[in-house]
């Protein structure tokens, strides 16, 4: 797992803890989007439960737009419906009138997108077999 480091919130003292919505603790950003950044989570429940997700939200500025609502809502009915092993699980929503976030699996690894990057500043291909194996996996 990567090491995010908490979202940091007032505890008084020189603590730092994580920021929380709901029964969700928040910690650092591990992407960002036009529309949502994607933070390191942690379910917390009963008897010390705890499970590590993604956590999705809807940028602040977007919050009141019944459209940026509407269009984030529908993403995570639409993910919710897909079952495949090759995409993540949407698995729940959480809206407390000021916050948006869908709640996602969490897959420890590189993105597509770095693995790419990594190769176009080394100079040079994935190999062949990468390749197909990706796009197979996509399919």
């Amino acid at each position: 797992m990567s090491e995010a480091k908490p979202k940091e919130a007032a505890t008084g003292g020189d603590q730092v803890a994580p920021a929380s919505v709901e029964r969700y603790l928040v910690f650092d950003e591990i992407g960002v989007g036009g529309m949502a950044s994607v933070h390191l989570g942690m379910l917390t429940g009963a008897v010390g439960f705890r499970r590590i997700v993604a956590l999705k939200q809807l940028h602040a500025r977007f919050i009141h737009d019944p459209d940026f609502v509407e269009q984030f809502i529908n993403e995570a009915r639409l993910a919710a419906r897909i079952h495949h092993a090759n995409v993540v699980q949407t698995l729940d929503v959480v809206w407390t009138g000021t916050q948006l976030l869908l709640v996602m699996e969490y897959v420890d690894g590189d993105t597509l997108n770095r693995v790419l990057r990594s190769a176009v500043e080394r100079r040079e291909q994935v190999p062949i077999e990468v390749a197909c194996s990706m796009v197979a996996g996509v399919l």
